[in-house]
């Protein structure tokens, strides 16, 4: 899922930086990764780059949770590979209920919720509860439905407009060699999604 590519002496290398994304957007929230149990709902190309990202990070066992159940299987094997445990379910199977009321970080990495589909949601608010962590990689709505249910239920929350303005972030350092202006950037981005 490469989204940014850099002229590196005349060589153009390819990066993602969607997981470098999540990870900046879930540190500025004050979401603890370290050993932490996380279910990821979806399993396409956002959810593939955050979950190695987390796994990276050292988080504890994973969990994915999907429709496209290739997909799943494919990147649930390939996180295997990589000496992860990771289980993975059909979204909706009593197994997938119970990993998202056990984990400490429940991610959606699927475009459920999205505009214009703004009333979908990943998650039963039933299966939220106090003291996990709710983070949507969509960010129009800034507030999903799946986030707002997520607060009421006693969840730390984390919109996706922090993981859009974290990986914009890291694209503009790999191709200038700066500090993003996270500030600034996260300003235009809150303007024009307020239209």
């Amino acid at each position: 899922s490469v989204n940014t590519v850099v002229n590196s002496g005349g060589r153009l290398v390819g990066y993602t930086t969607d997981g470098d994304g999540a990870l900046r957007a879930l540190a500025a929230a004050g979401l603890e990764i370290k050993s932490r149990r996380v279910t990821i709902v979806g399993t396409g190309g956002a959810a593939r780059a955050v979950a190695f990202a987390l796994a990276s990070a050292g988080c504890g066992p994973l969990t994915l949770v999907g429709v496209e159940c290739d997909q799943m299987e494919e990147l649930a094997g390939d996180l295997a590979a990589a000496g992860r445990e990771v289980k993975a379910f059909v979204a909706g199977s009593k197994d997938a209920e119970q990993a998202i009321v056990a984990a400490d970080l429940i991610v959606n990495c699927s475009p459920l919720g999205m505009h214009p589909n703004v009333n979908e949601t990943p998650v039963s608010a039933r299966l939220m509860h106090e003291g996990q962590g709710a983070f949507d990689v969509v960010y129009n709505p800034m507030e999903t439905r799946f986030l707002r249910e997520a607060r009421e239920a006693g969840c730390k929350v984390v919109s996706g407009v922090e993981m859009f303005v974290g990986q914009a972030a890291a694209q503009f350092e790999l191709w200038t060699g700066k500090d993003a202006p996270l500030d600034e950037m996260r300003l235009v981005v809150v303007e024009a999604l307020g239209d």
